[in-house]
Parts: structure tokens; C-alpha cells; sequence
């Protein structure tokens, strides 16, 4: 990681030591302006023909879905329910391997028990475009917040796709 981009990730995380920080109600995690879908797959700097979207333009929304986790990058993806849609989850400084990348709420119930790989879970999550949309591409997001986060039946990370038998929850008040 190179030194200017270690230093902005320091800043935003010092800027969210206060708990969930930007997944407070109402907040935008973007930390870095909205652009257009060309734009954002650039390497470096965008050229002059890419202007930066206004906000407002491209407001935070809810979708109900499935979060889970592939290779790839973004390693982390969101697919709404009743869509062929994939969103593509960053930090909201454009990082696919943010600290920031997902709330605490789902974290609580993604972390796995033992070691391995996080759990793929269902919920009501509110994201923040981070590029414009353009068909059959998949579409970068930061998340706000989530609520309703249950664990998905269906595991893409477990050998045959699903959780055991008799799996029950951590309930979110239990040790760690």
C-alpha cells in the first residue's frame, strides 16, 4: 500500500473511531466522489472527461438481498432478492479490502465461530452507489448500515453448500 493511500485510510478511520461512524441513520459512507461506471473501472486518476456525479444525483438506497463472499475482486457482493443485479461492496474510500467494508451488525453475524471463512447472510442493507449504473456491469457500493441480518441456509464457502445440521446462531451478547 503506498503512502498517500495508507495516510487516507488512516484519516478514515480516524474519522469513524466513534463507534459505527458512517453507519449511523442517514449517514453516506462515501468518501470519494461519485463517478461515472467508465470512470471508475480506470486505473489512476480519471482523465478530464470524467466529472464527478453530484450526491444527489446518485442517492443511497435500501435492498433487501444476499451479502456473500467470492473470489474475485470486489470479494464481497450483494445480489438482491428478485434480480439478476450484483452490486460490487467497497469502503467508501473505494478499497475492496476496507476496514470499513461491512457494519458492525453484520459482522456480529458473519464472523464465524470457529476459523474460516465468513458466513454469507441475508438482510435489509442500505447502500450508497459509488458509480453511475450501466447494464451487465456490476455496479460498486459502499454500505451504510444493515438490519434483519440473518445467516443464509446456503453457504458458497462450506463444503456442500450448506450449514450443518443443527448449526444454531451465536446469540450477540456470547463471549468471543
Amino acid at each position: 500500500m503506498s503512502g498517500a493511500r495508507s495516510a487516507s485510510v488512516a484519516l478514515a478511520l480516524a474519522a469513524l473511531a466513534g463507534g459505527d461512524g458512517a453507519q449511523a441513520a442517514g449517514a453516506d459512507c462515501r468518501r470519494i466522489p461519485v463517478l461515472p461506471a467508465g470512470c471508475f473501472a480506470e486505473r489512476g486518476a480519471p482523465g478530464a472527461r470524467c466529472r464527478a456525479i453530484p450526491p444527489a444525483r446518485a442517492p443511497c438506497f435500501m435492498v433487501r438481498g444476499r451479502l456473500a463472499f467470492y473470489n474475485g475482486t470486489p470479494g464481497l457482493r450483494l445480489l438482491p432478492l428478485g434480480s439478476r443485479r450484483i452490486f460490487g461492496v467497497l469502503g467508501g474510500d473505494g478499497d475492496a479490502e476496507s476496514a470499513t467494508l461491512v457494519p458492525k451488525s453484520v459482522d456480529r453475524v458473519a464472523r464465524p465461530s470457529q476459523p474460516g471463512a465468513y458466513l454469507d447472510v441475508f438482510g435489509d442493507f442500505k447502500v450508497c452507489p459509488m458509480a453511475s449504473e450501466r447494464a451487465r456491469w456490476m455496479r460498486p457500493v459502499c454500505i451504510v448500515s444493515a438490519r434483519n441480518v440473518v445467516p443464509s441456509l446456503w453457504q458458497n464457502n462450506l463444503p456442500g453448500g450448506r450449514l450443518p445440521t443443527g448449526w444454531r446462531q451465536r446469540s450477540a451478547a456470547a463471549p468471543k
